[in-house]
């Protein structure tokens, strides 16, 4: 290759490396000279809510972020980017809405939020306003409710009621996530062919969404009950009028049921005849269309379980 032609090809390629040169130094210098204009930008904007009220409390977590249009440099964009800015409001600082709901209006509010930042320049709020959730905090009794299935054994029953050990706890929490509760339910859970007394411990059923807000002094409860066998007993008793007709008489047809009632045998001797009573209620209202009357058991010992009346209703005649 000819001398010439190499030193053609040098400075070919010293001009290039020079126009590169001016070209990377132009980018930077258009680069730097927009950095330092200004913008405006929507932002994310950190949200912090610090409680100074004594009487009403967070109840639930607020919003931690808002979004916000601001003006500023170039450079600051960038740094706003890695590193956003905290807005501090005080539940003080907010109005009272309906029921638990709280509002702040930041656009008519610029100028106080504007002293917690010497750059960037607030322009607007993305949203005119921004709520929280205030309130007491409460605790108080809820009654806890079974959900516990027994199927007894055939000729077995219960004594008494199942009890529930505790029968109520203390929840505590938001009231507006407190107040709606009625009770707690235990978790569902079945046991089948009893025949024994029995005590078992169960889970309540605390999966609910809005439990998460609040704090339950158990999570488990003890479903106790006596179990006792049992024989039907069947006796006849009279039915009685416990309505008086004035100037007539009724006549019933007939004049008898049959009381089939289970009870234990620790029972069983306990009762007589007398210490149950059938009776039925005469109608009072003038042409009334009611030929036939429903027995009830209108007196019985407390013990006594799973009781029917035969027949299930009677004839009578009112005559004067």
């Amino acid at each position: 290759m000819p001398k010439s032609e190499n030193i053609r090809k040098v400075k070919y390629f010293r001009k290039f490396r020079l126009f590169l040169r001016f070209l990377v130094l132009s980018i930077l210098l258009w680069i730097f000279i927009t950095l330092t204009g200004k913008f405006s930008y929507w932002t994310t904007v950190r949200l912090e809510i610090n409680q100074n009220l004594k009487d009403r409390f967070l109840q639930e977590q607020p919003a931690e972020k808002v979004i916000v249009r601001v003006k500023t440099s170039g450079f600051n964009l960038i740094y706003l980017y890695f590193f956003p800015k905290k807005m501090t409001l005080q539940t003080s600082d907010f109005n009272a809405g309906n029921n638990f709901q709280f509002y702040y209006l930041p656009n008519r509010n610029l100028p106080n939020i504007q002293k917690q930042w010497k750059d960037p320049t607030i322009e607007v709020f993305q949203k005119d306003s921004i709520f929280i959730a205030l309130g007491k905090m409460k605790s108080q009794k809820i009654a806890v409710k079974s959900r516990v299935k027994i199927n007894l054994e055939s000729g077995y029953g219960l004594k008494d009621p199942i009890e529930l050990i505790p029968d109520s706890i203390w929840v505590s929490g938001p009231e507006k996530y407190l107040n709606p509760i009625q009770s707690v339910q235990t978790q569902i859970v079945e046991h089948k062919a009893i025949q024994s007394d029995f005590q078992w411990q169960v889970n309540l059923d605390l999966n609910q969404e809005v439990y998460r807000y609040l704090k339950f002094s158990d999570s488990i409860v003890q479903v106790k009950g006596t179990v006792s066998k049992f024989t039907e007993i069947k006796i006849t008793l009279p039915i009685y009028i416990n309505t008086k007709v004035s100037n007539q008489k009724v006549e019933l047809f007939p004049k008898t049921a049959v009381l089939y009632y289970q009870v234990s045998f620790e029972n069983q001797k306990k009762i007589s005849p007398s210490d149950f009573e059938i009776s039925v209620t005469i109608p009072q209202v003038n042409g009334s269309k009611l030929t036939m009357l429903i027995p009830q058991l209108t007196q019985k010992p407390d013990f006594i379980k799973n009781y029917r009346i035969e027949p299930s209703s009677v004839n009578y005649l009112i005559y004067e």
